[in-house]
């Protein structure tokens, strides 16, 4: 009977053993010990994650944030859900498995298939970070992967309207819309500073 026991014991300690080792992230005896009696904790992950953080943002908005810092939190987490069923054909992603590589890829696809400027994809990767941050400080997020990484925004230049182009919005008739109803008076502020 003890001869059972001790058998079944090894066996599970086994079948934990392969299971973290399989797992790809780091493990402690702890955890092993954890897995081995069944009390282990589920793993967190990322999109349920972001939705608790969200929701805290959401009570913060209009008060210790604007209401367009919260709206950007949330598109963020919804181009990372289209993101994770995109790329990874999942609707959910263990935060323990984000890294580096996880992020030039978030990075990617904010650049390639959402079409966003290189810029505006640091933004967004500036407010991914902003949003995972307490799983970086408490250790769920064991090697914080954003110092793995360096994104640099490109410089852009942008160009001014000519002399012509200010006439003719000038000249143009503002006061009606596309259905051709009168909107009021429309005002169009036009900063202009000659050559020196």
């Amino acid at each position: 009977m003890i001869n059972k026991n001790l058998e079944l014991i090894s066996y599970k300690a086994m079948q934990a053993l392969d299971q973290l080792k399989f797992s790809g992230s780091p493990f402690t005896i702890d955890e092993l010990a954890a897995s081995v009696k069944g009390k282990e904790e589920k793993p967190t992950l990322l999109i349920d994650f972001l939705t608790i953080r969200n929701k805290e943002f959401k009570k913060k908005a209009g008060l210790d944030i604007t209401h367009t810092i919260y709206e950007k939190y949330e598109r963020s987490q919804r181009y990372t859900i289209d993101f994770i069923e995109k790329e990874f054909k999942q609707k959910n992603y263990p935060l323990v498995r984000i890294d580096s590589k996880f992020l030039e890829k978030y990075f990617q696809y904010l650049r390639g298939t959402r079409k966003i400027g290189n810029n505006t994809a640091i933004k967004y990767m500036t407010s991914l970070k902003t949003l995972l941050m307490p799983a970086i400080q408490t250790g769920i997020i064991r090697n914080d992967p954003y110092r793995e990484i360096k994104f640099r925004s490109k410089t852009i230049h942008k160009g001014f309207l000519t002399d012509e182009e200010i006439e003719l919005l000038i000249r143009a008739n503002l006061k009606k819309c596309r259905s051709g109803k009168d909107q009021g008076p429309v005002y169009l502020l036009l900063l202009y500073r000659p050559c020196l």
